[in-house]
């Protein structure tokens, strides 16, 4: 019987939980194109679920964002490429960090003239990658 009631109670909060995280916030990617006038930022980014149409952000334009929940397990990832002209970066833009869902999470990806900056969950803008060299 007392087996019976820890089970009953480790059920009932596992869907408190999921009950209460239901509410949270959406997860979200953001690209900004920094880099100059009249360059053009191509962004193209994958999920395990999800291939995303490529966007091209004008400079200085309207915020590209990617709007999600994070999967039960730790499998939520989003891979992206930025290019402009003949210059790309591969990079991963998300990664769940932990087993059990995050809500709210923020990352805003600044491209600029000397590579890719981050802002995690609002906090500063840091760089984060060099842009790798044109491909021949």
């Amino acid at each position: 019987m007392k087996y019976l009631i820890v089970f009953l109670l480790t059920i009932a909060s596992f869907f408190a939980l999921n009950e209460a995280a239901g509410d949270c916030g959406k997860n979200r990617v953001q690209f900004i194109n920094q880099i100059a006038k009249g360059v053009i930022l191509k962004v193209n980014c994958t999920s395990l679920d999800n291939t995303l149409h490529t966007q091209f952000l004008p400079y200085k334009g309207k915020p590209y964002q990617i709007i999600f929940d994070e999967a039960f397990g730790g499998s939520t990832r989003w891979l992206c490429t930025l290019q402009h002209g003949k210059i790309t970066q591969d990079f991963r833009a998300y990664n769940q960090g932990s087993m059990f869902p995050r809500c709210g999470q923020k990352r805003d990806y600044f491209a600029r003239k000397d590579g890719i900056y981050l802002s995690k969950n609002l906090g500063p803008t840091l760089l984060k990658l060099n842009w790798a060299p044109p491909k021949p």
